[in-house]
């Protein structure tokens, strides 16, 4: 978009002229909403405090003021013959100090003046800096429409480029933006067992004229972190973030604190799981039972292996044991040398079930049952597992009441009446249906006692449920 050059003294003089004559001064947060940060506003001139403060104009447009920094903010925009497009509603703002960063939308069409010192800027839209210091101005525009006008003459600022206009050079020194840092080979891809994982370990090479430098990860074109540095490498951790794809970005600042060039996105991978019923996650591993498939998630262009296979294909999404016995996969991108890997493994939990004594007569002994978790490898049970019994006498399920010992349940069944046998099993699962343990014992009558048919004890329908988990 292009200034009307016919006349561009007179626009620029008027839009001037109305600001030293008095046009209605407002404070900031009256006329530029106060966003983020915070400042205080004495006889119209708002000052932002030691955060700095973010401003945002009726019209869409974001000023971030630096620390300290100082603005008027005219009440209304004036319309201005920018453009052969017609009149432009014009936002005027002076700045007295400090650091502007100016966020100009394209729709609706309206546009930024800045008046200094030294010199007054337009933007009509995009992203520019305005640094006013005692004796120097620096415009910077990252994209867009930027032009400064100092005495009667226009000068287009190039985007990613720096206009210095100091003594030395009154009409301004044309500078390009320092270029984009190479990020170094770094770790890529992250494997969510559990915890969500730290993305860290992140560096690039040094550029010259930078007095730091910008790190952002971004989910498409939201911004998740930010962290700034002087080093070329990051120390510590973005933080933790769940499975998803990411980019990682990097630009230097210059001593002045402008950004240059972002680098070219880096593209980070943190493969998440979604396990079926009763499966879990313990030390890294995930626990499945025969038969059962994990469903891996955020592999869209990766490549998979069974550990040991040796070649690498499209990952599949779902993966299940081989053989019921551990399975180890392995992702990569495509003809990368870095992997992560997935460890599956059996389910290891158990119970330990016991029903006797077993040579028991009726009624002369009580039969006694008990249930233990346990796992094969001596760990902890997982705290969400609870074990759910059933007690069955022959074929007709048997309502006990179980009483909690330690970490084991008990529970006796009362006698039947007759001369048996009868065959007592006692099946365990848990809350989601997947047997951990079976034991039964075969009960023998009294052969003194009468011959009668065998009753079973009352009973209702109800299955014994014991909520509550069985851990070590």
């Amino acid at each position: 978009m292009k200034f009307r050059v016919r006349a561009a003294s007179l626009v620029v003089w008027g839009a001037l002229s109305a600001l030293s004559s008095g046009l209605a001064l407002a404070d900031a947060p009256a006329t530029a909403k106060v966003v983020s940060g915070a400042g205080s506003s004495v006889g119209g001139l708002f000052t932002a405090g030691p955060e700095g403060a973010e401003l945002a104009l009726p019209s869409g447009a974001h000023l971030r003021l630096s620390a300290g920094g100082a603005v008027r903010v005219f009440g209304q925009p004036q319309r201005l013959d920018l453009d052969r497009s017609g009149k432009t509603p014009t936002w005027s703002v002076s700045l007295t100090r400090g650091r502007l960063d100016l966020d100009v939308p394209a729709k609706p069409k309206n546009a930024l003046l800045i008046s200094t010192e030294r010199g007054s800027v337009f933007v009509l839209n995009g992203r520019a800096s305005v640094l006013a210091e005692a004796s120097d101005l620096f415009v910077v525009n990252e994209s867009g429409s930027v032009r400064s006008y100092i005495d009667n003459r226009w000068t287009t600022i190039e985007v990613n480029h720096l206009s210095h206009i100091d003594a030395e050079h009154p009409m301004g020194a044309d500078e390009t933006l320092l270029p984009s840092p190479a990020l170094a080979s770094s770790r890529r891809m992250w494997f969510a067992a559990g915890e969500a994982p730290e993305l860290e370990g992140f560096g690039w090479q040094a550029v010259v004229g930078a007095r730091g430098y910008q790190l952002e990860l971004r989910e498409g074109e939201r911004v998740l972190a930010t962290r700034t540095t002087d080093a070329t490498h990051l120390t510590g951790a973005l933080g933790r973030f769940e499975p998803g794809d990411y980019q990682l970005v990097v630009r230097a600042i210059d001593a002045h604190g402008f950004v240059g060039h972002w680098s070219e996105p880096r593209a980070l991978r943190v493969i998440g799981i979604d396990l079926p019923k009763g499966a879990y996650v313990e030390n890294g591993g995930i626990f499945l039972t025969g038969g059962q498939k994990v469903r891996f998630s955020h592999t869209d262009g990766l490549e998979m292996t069974y550990v040991g296979a040796g070649r690498y294909l499209p990952a599949s999404e779902q993966v299940g044991l081989y053989r019921n016995e551990r399975t180890v996969v392995s992702f990569r991108f495509p003809n990368s040398q870095e992997n992560v890997i997935a460890r599956l493994e059996p389910r290891d939990v158990y119970a330990q079930v016991f029903a006797g004594p077993k040579k028991a007569v009726w009624p002369r002994d009580r039969i006694e049952l008990s249930v233990r978790l346990r796992t094969r490898a001596g760990g902890p049970v997982p705290a969400f597992l609870n074990v759910v019994p059933n007690v069955s006498l022959g074929v007709e399920h048997l309502n006990v009441e179980w009483r909690r010992e330690g970490d084991e349940l008990h529970a006796v069944v009362p006698p039947a009446i007759g001369s048996g046998p009868w065959v007592i099993r006692v099946e365990v699962a848990d809350q989601y249906g997947i047997p951990l343990g079976r034991d039964f014992v075969e009960v023998l009558g009294q052969p003194s006692q009468p011959r009668e048919r065998a009753q079973t004890p009352k009973q209702s329908d109800t299955r014994v449920s014991v909520t509550s988990p069985l851990t070590d």
